[in-house]
């Protein structure tokens, strides 16, 4: 486990970071709760609990929402359970919490690369939709035989095998709902709606004097419709509420009011069909669910590079101490020529010099860069001066440019640029050979070089 504060390896029997001292007892026990939960989930799902396993692991998220292991297995388990839409959501999610090695890049580009899985995925939504909205209308063998092509393309999709238990109820064809929700079940045992509708079967079917399973009269199926098209929404626990209350209604109150109720119910049936418009309507089509997706990753990506920009802005600042220290061991690395290892800590260097406002330090820190500048610069030169003996005459002039930006009196080096100008075959190489040659006779007149300068100039005329 890492800590929170500034991401350091934390020991497991310490309550405090070592490296930033931040009190991590409380973030250790939440860190272990939510991991209790997604094991919960974990040891669920394992068993086909996918409902179980739903609900530990919203705990777990709940108790700490950077839990990225959590957030994928409850998209996975979306995923098997037919609601592809909602593993998207967990797994993008996840993408923005933990961008580098995270499962869920993987799950998303599968997803997306899979063209029939996506139309398999639209078409069920599609068929699923028309067969609730006929069952509600009374068409219920239409809805019957489209949810059974429903399970046909997508046979995981636990919804459709609840409302097409649910209308073969409705139907009294009790062995039939019997078998679609055992089947329901076998995907998720722990599935509560899909064993609430057979604890009603077997409390309402007996059997007659001749020993054969009558089912009795179900006083109201219109309601169950109702009942699943609520469970397709959002608000699941509250409009569980309004069928239970409304099932009560009817065995106490309701029973000399028919055509109120009727009247009632139509209403009902009509919000109903406005959530289910609304629902229908978040779907969309499949290349648009497949832009916006796009568009979501661009943005998080986006969201991701100005987290790490403030990162790197918040990192720790250099002490005084620090920076003598770094001083110290760069000018160990001058003593014995290390020039490699100065190169390496030059960084750090000019890093505390823009942090320290010793005056004393500064200019130690000139000294030092001086120094780094003219020996880099003279190093560069000799590299250069060697790819001209290998007759790599455009890298060679790039050598000599770096050498002039780090030490402008090097003479050396605008003399390397105007020779491999004049070797090279570059557009306009000898005006340009000429053009440095007359810099290093006018900037350093009386050097060995100026004198080399003199002779090339005359050797182009």
């Amino acid at each position: 486990m890492k800590c929170y504060n500034c991401n350091n390896v934390l020991a497991p029997d310490k309550d405090i970071c070592p490296k930033c001292g931040a009190d991590v007892k409380r973030y250790r026990k939440i860190v272990y709760t939510s991991n209790y939960y997604y094991n919960m989930g974990l040891f669920r799902a394992k068993s086909r609990n996918m409902t179980g396993a739903i609900d530990a692991l919203k705990i777990a998220l709940q108790i700490s929402k950077t839990n990225v292991a959590a957030r994928n297995l409850l998209g996975l388990i979306y995923y098997e359970v037919g609601e592809a839409a909602m593993a998207v959501k967990e797994w993008m999610i996840s993408k923005s919490v933990q961008y580098r090695n995270n499962p869920a890049e993987e799950y998303l580009a599968s997803l997306k690369n899979d063209k029939q899985v996506l139309d398999e995925t639209e078409h069920s939504i599609r068929k699923f939709n028309q067969a609730l909205k006929n069952a509600q209308i009374g068409a219920i063998d239409l809805a019957i035989v489209q949810l059974k092509k429903v399970l046909s393309v997508n046979p995981r999709m636990i919804k459709a095998y609840q409302l097409l238990g649910l209308l073969y109820i409705h139907e009294k064809k009790e062995e039939y709902a019997k078998e679609i929700l055992n089947r329901c079940l076998e995907l998720d045992t722990g599935n509560v709606l899909a064993r609430s509708y057979l604890d009603e079967l077997n409390e309402n079917i007996h059997v007659d004097s001749s020993g054969t399973s009558v089912m009795k009269e179900l006083p109201i199926a219109s309601m169950h419709l109702r009942d699943y098209g609520s469970y397709l929404g959002s608000a699941v626990c509250i409009l569980l509420g309004v069928v239970v209350a409304f099932g009560i209604l009817w065995y106490t109150v309701l029973p000399a009011k028919q055509s109120e109720y009727e009247k009632q119910a139509m209403q009902n049936n009509q919000d109903l069909q406005t959530q289910l418009q609304e629902v229908n309507e978040q779907i969309g089509i499949k290349d648009q669910r497949i832009s916006e997706l796009e568009e979501s990753l661009a943005n998080l990506e986006d969201e991701n590079s100005e987290l790490a920009d403030q990162k790197v802005q918040n990192e720790e600042k250099i002490t005084k101490t620090e920076a003598y220290e770094l001083m110290e061991q760069a000018t160990i690395y001058i003593v014995r020529e290390e020039w490699y290892n100065l190169y390496e800590l030059y960084p750090d260097l000019e890093k505390a010099a823009n942090q320290i406002s010793d005056s004393k330090y500064r200019e130690a820190y000139v000294a030092v860069k001086t120094l780094y500048n003219t020996r880099l610069s003279s190093l560069l030169v000799e590299e250069g001066n060697t790819k001209i003996s290998n007759g790599s005459y455009v890298p060679a002039i790039a050598n000599f440019a770096a050498a002039i930006e780090l030490d402008a009196n090097n003479a050396e080096a605008y003399y390397g640029v105007a020779y491999g100008y004049e070797l090279s075959s570059e557009p306009n190489s000898n005006k340009t050979a000429k053009e440095y040659y007359n810099m290093v006779i006018s900037k350093f007149g009386g050097s060995e070089w100026a004198t080399k300068a003199q002779e090339r100039l005359r050797y182009l005329q």
